[in-house]
């Protein structure tokens, strides 16, 4: 390890010297996430595997880096080995295209990342601590640029700079989300994701997305489940499931998925709401995320009423679902809530570095 200010992080290194071919890079930890974003910034070229591969006898996990040499710089083993020791990540050097299992580097499964082109909407209809906390992750902790946009100028705002969209969590006083960006603001949403950008969206604002009148999200937030025994008459009513005020909920992840590269079967989300979504129906999008099925077992700690806990087992927490040529990608819950969750960093890097290629 080596001390960077009063930080201690791994030491990176590049195993086997000046490649000929590539640089290879396995998926699944924050230096190897920093690592991409410092890439990025010096515009180098990199692509990722959207499938398991084994090659130097190393398997490399679904999401892994390679950087090939041919259309990047001549100095790029002395850029990523500088790259290699800012970030601890650990780089291995091949100058052989062989591949013992899985795509070859020239396979359809390995895409070109796009450069993120990243924009956050902050001030109204935001909330001011979210959207703070989500630009803290990305420029602070991973050293990756933000453009902000203030969400009331959205409508008047030119997109096409841009390929990635971040929007936090909505602030509960502020009103209507849809009132205050204007028809206009949704219209340019829609179709600046139509032409390819990735949307991203935490918290809230998924709610947002899956209004009628906007319609990037074919699912919705449901209401409190009907008590056995209860009569049509007395069910008109319709009111939100009560609040979970804290847990850490189980969730079940489809690693096939970009969105969960470099993650289990299992991981756990924290939960402070009554949001709960109908998962999408198979042909629309892909439900990334499922909260566990199992209501006895989705609890890892914390706090929820056994309704709640009822209700949304089984339920979707994390969403993928196309539009046009672009992604909306969205989370029930903020993953960035106080910048304090490092397991969760990954699910939303992926989203934000993973978007663009594909």
């Amino acid at each position: 390890a080596q001390a960077i200010g009063d930080k201690l992080i791994a030491e990176g290194r590049v195993v086997g010297g000046e490649a000929s071919l590539a640089y290879l890079v396995p998926w699944g930890t924050g230096p190897s996430a920093k690592l991409l974003a410092e890439l990025f910034r010096r515009d180098i070229r990199v692509f990722a595997s959207d499938l398991p591969f084994t090659t130097l006898d190393r398997r490399f996990p679904a999401g892994s880096l390679i950087v090939k040499t041919r259309d990047n710089p001549e100095d790029l083993f002395e850029q990523i080995s500088e790259a290699s020791s800012n970030t601890g990540a650990t780089v291995y050097a091949t100058g052989s295209a062989w591949v013992e299992s899985g795509p070859n580097f020239g396979s359809n499964n390995v895409v070109y990342l796009e450069k993120p082109r990243v924009a956050l909407l902050y001030e109204l209809p935001t909330n001011p601590t979210a959207a703070g906390a989500t630009r803290f992750i990305l420029e602070q902790q991973y050293g990756y640029p933000v453009t902000l946009i203030q969400g009331m100028n959205l409508a008047r705002f030119d997109l096409s700079a841009y390929n990635v969209l971040i929007l936090p969590p909505t602030y509960g006083y502020a009103g209507s989300p849809s009132a205050i960006l204007g028809s206009r603001g949704i219209s340019r949403i829609k179709d600046w994701v139509r032409s390819g950008g990735t949307l991203v969206a935490l918290g809230s604002s998924t709610e947002f997305l899956a209004e009628e009148e906007v319609g990037l999200l074919a699912t919705k937030p449901e209401f409190k489940e009907k008590p056995e025994g209860e009569s049509k008459e007395e069910s008109t009513n319709k009111s939100r499931p009560d609040n979970i005020p804290g847990a850490f909920l189980r969730i079940t992840l489809d690693n096939s998925h970009w969105l969960a590269f470099g993650y289990g079967e299992e991981s756990q989300v924290l939960v402070e709401s009554n949001r709960i979504f109908t998962p999408l129906e198979t042909g629309i999008g892909r439900n990334i995320a499922l909260y566990h099925d199992d209501p006895e077992k989705v609890m890892v700690s914390g706090f929820a009423w056994e309704e709640s806990l009822q209700q949304i087992a089984g339920k979707a927490c994390i969403i993928h679902q196309p539009s046009g040529s672009g992604n909306v990608v969205a989370f029930s819950e903020d993953p960035n809530y106080r910048a304090f969750q490092d397991g969760a960093n990954l699910l939303f890097l992926n989203a934000v570095f993973f978007g663009p290629g594909h």
